[in-house]
């Protein structure tokens, strides 16, 4: 696909649009319920708990499913492999209301199943991070959508640098603590200057302007 940035950012926009106001909707709504029957406190705790979560799925998904032939052999084709070789496809940096959202009815039954009202507080933050990622990931391959945008800027120049430098390794999008946790922050072994990582982002940055 082949498309100007105010195009490919425009058609993400639209892609995530229907996922933005239902998901945010939810996540509105569940801790605002949660206020009539629960202490603040536990507020607090489950929807960190849930945002805490998406942080380490995104991170383990990314990793372990994507990014491994384990992972590839679940799945009918190598759609994230076909991201990489085509990044600026609006098509596969945002997920579809389906896909999305067969992973939140399964992530909704287990926290409601389990945790009852405070699981529907922990899906909550759970749903925030899951929107995050969107943006993050959005903003990295739509340099129309950062541009002035200071916190999707930093956040998604680190995830470009997943793409041009180190395609093994920076798996998290919304935080690098799993990254730095799991000793994940470049690649094994590479030990690239910083001039040529510069000129490589600035290549990238040229090519997504186009």
């Amino acid at each position: 696909m082949n498309q100007c940035p105010q195009e490919r950012s425009a058609y993400g926009s639209e892609l995530l649009r229907l996922p933005a106001l239902l998901y945010g909707s939810m996540a509105t709504a569940f801790p605002l319920v949660a206020s009539l029957h629960l202490e603040a406190w536990t507020i607090a705790l489950s929807w960190l708990g849930g945002f805490v979560a998406w942080t380490l799925f995104e991170y383990a998904f990314h990793r372990f499913v994507l990014h491994t032939a384990v992972g590839r052999a679940f799945r009918a084709w190598d759609d994230h492999g076909f991201h990489h070789h085509h990044p600026e496809d609006p098509q596969d940096f945002v997920y579809t209301l389906l896909e999305s959202g067969l992973l939140v009815a399964v992530v909704a039954g287990v926290s409601l199943l389990l945790g009852g009202l405070s699981g529907a507080v922990g899906l909550s933050g759970f749903l925030v991070g899951y929107l995050c990622y969107e943006c993050v990931h959005m903003a990295a391959h739509c340099h129309a959508f950062r541009s002035r945008r200071s916190w999707l800027k930093r956040r998604s120049n680190h995830h470009l640098d997943h793409h041009i430098l180190h395609p093994n390794a920076i798996f998290g999008f919304v935080t690098s603590l799993r990254d730095h946790v799991f000793q994940t922050r470049r690649a094994c072994g590479s030990t690239q200057p910083a001039e040529q990582r510069e000129d490589r982002k600035a290549g990238a940055g040229a090519r997504s302007a186009r």
